[in-house]
């Protein structure tokens, strides 16, 4: 008896141990349940690591033009011009940019630096005191400090004089045609109509190119309008088809048009193949007659365009005049 006392003792006494023990070892896990060593994540620390939602922190990329175009190619003299851009830079909500306006000669204009938002299309307005004449337009964007600024490819605008402002016609007088000389005649100038060369990317050449120039044996008996080689070719008038024929020695592809309002006019050097309208056909202005060409006799592609206004060649003793006026107007120049 006097021995089980302690015995009994220390039995309680291992219990009591063996309950701590379980709650100790709970107490020293960390939150989240994960033992020390067992591959999870958990805060930041000295030892590094990255909490779950944290934000990397990449620096942001190269910036780069995704497009840019002009409202419009064509502007006049002391009209806005403007710029469409649209940016692109990984992991940034703006660009810096500074457009560069140079003339064909003279002085580079160079905007003040501003910034661009990325991801969607931005008008910036062009420099207002631009001169007639050639421009081109481009951006230059910069990224980091210390990288190579990023220059964009041109774009080309043309700036026009402003037209000759037309003389003011009494109350009720009519407003269509207004005379005008043409070769020399008095003939009415044809206020409504489509310039026959579609696009932009045209001219009126140089003095060769006139109306009355020197030719072997002849002389030029119209204008030529030099374009890219398939740019469409359009009636001015609406009018039937005379003529859609092929003069190998000089004409190549032509077609000849009997306006609505008498005249006959004439298109020549068109692309083999792309005058689909046939005589007798009643087409309207702006339809397309064929395709900028330089078939016959010619040294490059252009329209060779004449005017007849009393009736083409089948008309005898007709003559032709000078289309650059009329043309001109066509052109809104």
């Amino acid at each position: 008896m006097v021995m089980a006392l302690p015995i009994r003792r220390l039995l309680l006494l291992a219990g009591a141990l063996l309950c701590v023990l379980p709650a100790a070892a709970h107490a020293a896990t960390p939150a989240g349940g994960l033992e020390a060593g067992s591959g999870g994540s958990g805060a930041d620390g000295p030892g590094g690591g990255t909490e779950y939602g944290s934000r990397l922190t990449t620096a942001p990329g190269r910036p780069r033009v995704v497009s840019m175009r002009l409202a419009s190619a064509r502007v006049v003299v002391g009209t806005p011009a403007q710029l469409v851009l649209r940016l692109d830079r990984p992991q940034a909500q703006s660009v810096r940019v500074r457009v560069i306006t140079s003339p064909a000669k003279g002085r580079t204009i160079v905007s003040k630096a501003m910034r661009v938002k990325t991801g969607t299309a931005a008008t910036l307005d062009l420099p207002a005191r631009l001169k007639r004449g050639t421009w081109r337009v481009r951006v230059v964007l910069y990224g980091a400090t210390g990288e190579t600024p990023v220059r964009s490819k041109s774009v080309t605008l043309i700036v026009k004089a402003k037209p000759k402002q037309q003389p003011t016609l009494p109350a009720g007088a009519p407003t269509d045609p207004v005379p005008v000389e043409l070769g020399g005649r008095a003939y009415t100038l044809e206020r409504n109509g489509a310039f026959p060369v579609l696009g932009t990317s045209w001219s009126f050449g140089e003095d060769g190119a006139r109306f009355g120039a020197g030719r072997i044996g002849h002389i030029h008996e119209g204008q030529d309008i030099p374009a890219p080689s398939g740019t469409p070719v359009v009636a001015p008038l609406a009018g039937e088809i005379l003529f859609n024929d092929f003069q190998a020695s000089a004409a190549g592809r032509y077609v000849v048009l009997h306006a609505d309002n008498g005249w006959d006019m004439f298109f020549a050097h068109c692309i083999e193949g792309s005058a689909k309208v046939q005589p007798g056909q009643r087409v309207a202005a702006g339809a397309r007659l064929c395709l900028v060409g330089s078939t016959g006799s010619s040294s490059g592609p252009h329209l060779h365009f004449e005017i007849w206004p009393d009736g083409w060649r089948q008309i005898k003793g007709t003559t032709p005049v000078d289309p650059l006026p009329q043309l001109k107007a066509w052109a809104g120049l």
